[in-house]
């Protein structure tokens, strides 16, 4: 999975698609790792905070596309 999203971002990269970041392995490897906390590890979370699926899903898209694609 880490291989094929790094491929996807690699592709976007080189076509100016997304903006550019100082380490592909190191963009690759954060942008899973919070996927994988609001989609799976937050529901074991000790202290976990309110938030319905529908908003972390949202604001973790909103983050992630925010980061990596410029406005116009």
């Amino acid at each position: 999975l880490l291989a094929l999203l790094r491929e996807y971002l690699e592709a976007r990269f080189q076509r100016r698609h997304f903006r550019p970041v100082p380490d592909l392995a190191a963009a690759t490897r954060l942008i899973l790792e919070l996927i994988v906390f609001w989609a799976v590890h937050r529901h074991w979370d000790a202290h976990p905070e309110a938030i319905d699926e529908g908003t972390a899903k949202a604001t973790v898209i909103r983050f992630v596309t925010g980061a990596l694609i410029e406005e116009d």
